[in-house]
């Protein structure tokens, strides 16, 4: 892997121009955190934002004014909108230089990126899970997942914003690692505050035990194939989170945990904390409390893991004497802590636990609620399905693409695949596969005469095979089937024409008696799959058909809606999965009475000058199929309006639904049907539009 400095990033020359030496004398008049955070926004407010358009998240930085108002006390992210809300007051309560601050806000926007990115790879939220667990579990990998994954995080923003080099530089030297002597902290601190600082100031080695400095040295001397080290590897900023995750795991983590085991067996020689030692060297900028957890690899990224070296350790969690189930192991009942007060038998860590206390609180991470942090991305996890498999993860894409919850969208699919495989009575043929052999005839007769190629031939128009032909000749056989020639298919008499089909199905109350609620809902998914892939078919023919044949699909119902009748899927070409789950969810809503006449006027009234002009000219058809399971709330009005229709040219059929529907007949004659068993509903609706189509 090419090391990130030879890499061409995007940089932000104006960002934090003013060098360090600059801020502090222009600074050195004591002003209140409200004043300091307005001259803040005034002077880093523009290159802030820029700073968000390249890493592709909008930076706000909250004004004391508005916090709590427009904009959200202290830090929060809005990931589904890409916004970061950063609050610079606590670093410069903290008595942090002006550039100093914005450095340590563009650190934690690379901390939020970072965890977005992470979710939204495969197995990201598992894997923020996992690691999430682990580091709450033990401190100990909480503080070293942060040091070094800040590493990563100050090579990203100084590779995007090269000015800021200098106010990183400051940061760690005057405030956050002032001193480079360490030899007084527990060898696990040494270790990993050393890594951290000699990479962030590496004029200036630091002064810890040799054993320290071995296990360092190791882990530059474990190189990939491009001479980077590890550590290098680890952190640069390209790397996946997961992979980094892993990495860490495997390279860092073994040789942190033995430290630590030397650490907790000296116990009461830990030297104690001091303000001017331990305290003053811990923290770093923004330190991963926001870190993303994690521990899988994706394919592809380069790793030193092919280096051979001795004393090779596998990754993975290490269970150390005195946690989990064998806590208190290896510690004597009352092991003293480095304060001189008696440490919980249980845990280790509480050797430890001021040195660790310090580093987190002084860290600038404490400015952001973790808890907080936290339930924003198990929300947003479960918001995109996040939290699925990954097999499962496209379908909750594909559901929010179309417009659809993941719930109704399964429900809509269980239900095609009954429907899917209803059969003809009369046949026992699949009700769909008959719908397809129409389509099938239809675009057929509409298709342009076409060659079609047929190969291999003994005679044609070309050569496709010269090496055939010039063996078989070799080889004494006169005709070498080596040839292409063409068939002209011939198309049948011409047809033309569009057409519309209108579904109206019946709401009223009483749909819920036995199965009319639900056959009438199969019956219209039916018909809606049919349409829909004869659509979908006509779309890949259409540059081979003689005339543009178009089909539109409507679905309305009446005893529901505000006037009692409601437009489920208006009449156009589209029939795309959100409606067809919106039909399929209305229709399992059955409140209202009977008024089918409202969806006939309401067609007729809507049809424009041109369609009915088409019509009559024969150049479209059109199909009205009304579902109804008993009398009309008004027969006469119903007839005129079905009168209207068909005197337009307009086709309209009934179809009664159960025995006691027959008063459709008579109101609805001569095109009338009485489907007794409701199951042969779907059937019978396949018919009615095979007879209508054949007229095509």
């Amino acid at each position: 892997m090419a090391g990130i400095e030879d890499e061409n990033q995007p940089s932000l020359e104006e960002v934090g121009s003013e060098s360090v030496e600059e801020q502090i004398s222009s600074d050195e008049v004591a002003v209140s955190a409200t004043n300091r955070t307005k001259e803040f926004l005034d002077r880093y407010g523009q290159s802030i934002r820029r700073y968000g358009a390249e890493t592709s998240l909008s930076i706000e930085i909250i004004d004391p004014d508005r916090a709590g108002k427009d904009q959200p006390e202290s830090w929060a992210i809005d990931l589904d909108n890409g916004v970061i809300f950063a609050d610079s007051r606590f670093f410069l309560e903290q008595g942090y230089e002006l550039a100093d601050s914005q450095f340590a806000i563009f650190h934690e926007v690379e901390h939020f990126r970072e965890l977005r990115d992470l979710l939204n790879e495969p197995d990201g939220y598992q894997t923020w899970q996992r690691h999430r667990r682990k580091t709450s579990a033990k401190r100990r990998l909480h503080l070293l997942d942060n040091c070094l994954d800040d590493i990563r995080m100050n090579r990203t923003v100084v590779s995007r914003a090269s000015s800021l080099e200098a106010a990183k530089s400051h940061l760690y030297q005057d405030k956050l690692f002032p001193e480079s002597d360490f030899r007084q902290l527990p060898k696990h601190l040494q270790f990993v505050y050393t890594i951290l600082r000699e990479r962030m100031l590496p004029s200036e080695p630091c002064q810890i035990d040799e054993v320290v400095r071995q296990e360092i040295n190791s882990l530059h001397q474990r190189k990939d194939k491009t001479g980077q080290s590890v550590i290098e590897v680890m952190t640069d900023p390209r790397l996946s989170s997961s992979q980094r995750l892993k990495l860490q795991e495997q390279f860092f983590e073994p040789i942190y945990e033995r430290l630590f085991q030397e650490d907790v067996s000296r116990g009461e020689d830990q030297p104690e904390p001091s303000d001017s030692g331990a305290r003053g060297q811990k923290g770093s900028a923004g330190e991963g409390e926001t870190q993303p957890d994690g521990q899988s690899s994706p394919q592809g990224e380069s790793t030193p893991d092919s280096v051979s070296q001795p004393g090779d350790q596998p990754g993975g969690e290490q269970q150390e004497s005195g946690s989990g189930d064998n806590a208190g192991q290896g510690l004597p009942p009352s092991s003293s802590s480095a304060s001189g007060r008696k440490s919980s038998p249980g845990n280790p860590e509480d050797i430890f636990k001021e040195y660790y206390d310090d580093y987190f609180a002084n860290s600038p991470d404490a400015a952001i609620n973790q808890s907080a942090v936290d339930d924003i991305l198990e929300q947003y996890a479960k918001d995109h399905g996040l939290d699925l498999a990954p097999e499962a993860r496209g379908e909750v894409a594909y559901a929010s693409a179309e417009g659809v919850s993941v719930q109704d969208l399964r429900s809509y699919r269980r239900l095609w695949e009954q429907v899917s495989e209803l059969r003809d009575p009369e046949t026992n043929e699949l009700v769909i596969d008959q719908l397809r052999a129409i389509f099938r005839r239809i675009i057929a007769e509409r298709t342009n005469p076409r060659n079609v190629p047929y190969a291999p031939q003994s005679e044609g128009e070309v050569l496709i095979n010269p090496v055939q032909a010039y063996t078989d000749v070799l080889a004494g056989k006169e005709e070498s089937e080596a040839w292409l020639t063409h068939q002209i298919k011939e198309r049948p008499a011409e047809r033309f024409g569009q057409f519309d089909v209108t579904l109206i199905c019946d709401r009223s109350g009483s749909m819920t008696n036995g199965q009319k609620g639900p056959d009438q809902l199969r019956s219209a998914v039916l018909l809606m799959e049919a349409l829909k892939e004869f659509s979908d078919e006509l779309d890949y023919a259409r540059i081979d058909l003689e005339t543009d044949l178009r089909v539109r699909t409507e679905v309305r119902s009446f005893g529901a809606g505000d006037q009692g009748h409601d437009v489920l899927k208006s009449l156009d070409s589209d029939l795309s999965e959100q409606q067809r789950v919106a039909v399929a969810k209305a229709l399992r809503e059955l409140p209202g009475s009977t008024p089918d006449f409202l969806p006939l006027e309401d067609v007729g009234n809507s049809m424009s000058d041109d369609d009915w002009a088409q019509i009559s000219s024969g150049e479209r058809r059109k199909i009205i199929i009304s579902l109804s399971d008993g009398e009309s709330d008004d027969t006469g009005r119903t007839q005129r309006a079905l009168g209207q229709l068909r005197e337009k040219g307009v086709a309209v059929v009934g179809l009664g639904m159960g025995a006691e529907s027959g008063a459709i007949e008579t109101t609805y004659a001569p095109d009338a049907h009485v489907v007794a068993n409701t199951k042969e509903l779907a059937a019978t609706l396949a018919q009615v539009l095979e007879g209508f189509l054949a007229e095509l």
